[in-house]
């Protein structure tokens, strides 16, 4: 799932949830998108202090 998709997620979501379901919702996102390679190329540019490059994955 992408950022955008996951943002778009949480969107839907909340519309009308309660804000256990929002935090649930955001929870799972943060664990997938965390664990991704564009989290971890943003961690080593933040570090180098250099600009990342995303692939989307």
């Amino acid at each position: 799932m992408t950022e955008s998709a996951a943002v778009e997620a949480l969107l839907h979501t909340a519309a009308g949830a309660e804000l256990s379901q929002v935090s649930e919702c955001e929870a799972g996102a943060q664990e997938r998108l965390g664990a991704g390679e564009d989290h971890r190329e943003a961690v080593r540019a933040f570090l180098a202090r250099r600009p990342p490059v995303f692939r989307g994955k």
